[in-house]
């Protein structure tokens, strides 16, 4: 694919989906929708790609260069004043950009796949075309522009929706509005685009009756509508977002993974699962999270950007930016966020918050407690309720609790702190200072029973 060129457009205003940011940074499936166009592009080995933004400039610079940093360096070319899709192709033509020997032309609001891109380019070097045209067959055709073909299947005209006569209204064969064409036939024939005169706009579409009427062969490529897809508006996204997570379940389902429902669990296309694992309703995974094999995860969860081992099991909990490994049991209701490191064959039980935290091998932490900025050993029972104090006010403190430590209930460790292995430390206790292996720590006031007190007070509120 070396000498193809992506020109990608991306400098619409965005109005109907009234957002404060551009739609094309609008994330689908894990993915902002212009990435999803840049990554397929890379997918088929095209790097060398040319965007073309408006008012947007700043925003799609900013997100392009931050995210592809080292990778590639695509190059913007403003369009100043938006008068249709030839004017903005033509902006390019006439830029200062060295362009290659094909250009492909994709929308910056069609999150496109790689496959879809790799069978119109091998289509379109395989028939030796001038032009090659994504095209979809739908049962519902209005609004969109009817493909017209001759008799060898050749594309000679697209009549847009308020053009088209009674007869091309009946064509169920629509444009999809990727293309490619070599960069000769580009240049020659784009400057003969006329504005259309209602819209006030260069029409792209135009560029194929008089390509056709010079004899030039513009193929067509017959691609599934759902590929073809853009987003105009939130109805759009969410749309779009739904094909794009219902292809991945179906991938995860060829590839061993068991999904249990396709209309209440979603899942980031850049999501990893290993063979074996279940994946129940309501469970949302996002962003790079993987998981391993042989995992029972959900119902009810939601996982962002965490690496699981194998066979964990993870029930109605929030995790998000941390670590598990195998064989450990997390939830219902528990929550670990950034930074947290979980051990091997854990327990992280009912209502257990953990962050920036690293807990050593076979340690249980049963219920109702939460532990930050915590380093706890192997073997570790961890009673309900305890608490690390990290935080006073100022400054966050580190809590270090060794190997094999008994921690009763409703402790409360004052960080700094730091616990020696084998220690035990009585339920109730507030630990303020370090204490040595083996020992047993007792840290409470000593218990006053007053004789008879509550009947005293029962005599006075009855007078």
């Amino acid at each position: 694919m070396k000498k193809i060129t992506a020109i990608i457009l991306a400098a619409g205003k965005s109005t109907r989906m009234k957002y404060s940011i551009t739609k094309v940074l609008r994330r689908v499936s894990g993915r902002a929708i212009l990435e999803h166009v840049i990554e397929s592009c890379l997918g088929n080995g095209i790097n060398d790609i040319v965007i073309v933004a408006g008012n947007n400039y700043s925003e799609l610079n900013k997100f392009v260069r931050e995210k592809y940093k080292n990778i590639i360096k695509p190059r913007f070319v403003l369009q100043k004043q938006q008068m249709g899709t030839a004017h903005a192709v033509k902006v390019v033509l006439n830029s200062k950009a060295r362009l290659k020997d094909n250009i492909l032309i994709l929308n910056g609001d069609v999150p496109v796949s790689r496959k879809t891109i790799r069978n119109l380019i091998n289509e379109f070097f395989k028939q030796k075309n001038d032009g090659t045209i994504a095209v979809s067959e739908i049962p519902n055709p209005e609004g969109y522009g009817r493909i017209i073909q001759d008799f060898k299947g050749n594309i000679i005209k697209i009549v847009e929706e308020k053009d088209a006569n009674k007869k091309e209204k009946q064509i169920k064969l629509i444009n999809g509005g990727i293309y490619i064409f070599t960069k000769k036939s580009l240049r020659k024939y784009i400057n003969k685009i006329k504005l259309n005169p209602k819209k006030k706009e260069y029409y792209f579409t135009d560029i194929v009756e008089i390509m056709a009427n010079d004899g030039k062969k513009i193929g067509a490529k017959l691609t599934p509508f759902k590929e073809l897809t853009g987003v105009n508006n939130r109805l759009q996204l969410m749309e779009v977002a739904e094909i794009k997570n219902r292809d991945m379940i179906i991938k995860l389902s060829r590839r061993g993974v068991t999904i249990r429902d396709f209309n209440t669990i979603f899942i980031d296309d850049t999501v990893k699962v290993g063979r074996e694992t279940v994946i129940r309703y309501y469970t949302n995974l996002r962003r790079n999270t993987k998981i391993g094999q042989r995992c029972l995860i959900g119902p009810g969860s939601i996982i962002e950007n965490t690496i699981v081992g194998n066979d964990v099991e993870i029930i109605k909990s929030i995790i998000r930016e941390a670590k598990i490994q195998d064989k450990t049991r997390v939830g219902p209701y528990s929550h670990l966020r950034a930074g947290t490191k979980i051990g091997r064959n854990c327990r992280i039980g009912n209502f257990v918050e953990i962050k920036n935290s690293k807990i050593g091998n076979n340690t249980k932490v049963a219920h109702m407690t939460y532990l930050g900025d915590a380093v706890i050993g192997d073997n570790v029972n961890i009673g309900a309720g305890t608490i690390t104090c990290n935080y006073d006010g100022t400054q966050k403190h580190k809590t270090i609790i060794g190997n094999n430590v008994f921690i009763g209930s409703g402790v409360k460790f004052i960080a700094p702190v730091e616990i020696g292995n084998n220690a035990v430390i009585a339920a109730g206790s507030v630990i303020t200072e370090d204490v040595p292996p083996f020992a047993l720590a007792i840290a409470r006031a000593r218990q006053e029973n007053k004789l008879n007190w509550a009947k005293k007070m029962k005599r006075r509120k009855q007078k």
